[in-house]
């Protein structure tokens, strides 16, 4: 059984990952997490084959986010596309997700940092982001 894993080590201000079926007909939260105020994040999802389950938003605007926050998210048996969206609520913003040993640091653009924005989307990737589960 191939599983995936995700690490999420920044997320400056609201990031949501979400795996897209290759059939493009469905669609699986597999993290929301709001953080900031220079809060530290490193938190791992591990995807695996099963019955979904959808995970609870974390929240690190108060206090750091770290390893006892981690948990298990379970798809249907398939090929997915990684589809990460990161919400920046004003000022500053970073995001840093690793799938299977592959950095994505966002963010991908340079949005105007007065006002809240998307800060990534699948629009702004060079190339779709994808993973199996079997």
């Amino acid at each position: 059984m191939a599983d995936a894993t995700i690490n999420i080590t920044a997320c400056d201000n609201e990031l949501y990952l979400n795996a897209v079926n290759s059939g493009w007909s469905q669609s699986y939260q597999l993290a929301h997490i709001e953080s900031g105020n220079s809060n530290s994040v490193d938190v791992t999802v591990t995807v695996t084959a099963g019955t979904y389950n959808e995970p609870a938003t974390l929240n690190g605007v108060s206090g750091p986010l770290n390893q006892s926050q981690s948990y298990t998210v379970s798809l249907p048996a398939g090929t997915y596309y990684l589809l990460p969206i990161g919400i920046n609520w004003a000022s500053s913003q970073q995001f840093i997700v690793t799938l299977n040993g592959t950095t994505y640091s966002l963010p991908l653009t340079t949005p105007d940092g007065q006002v809240p924005t998307v800060v990534w989307n699948p629009s702004t990737a060079t190339s779709p982001i994808t993973f199996s589960i079997s």
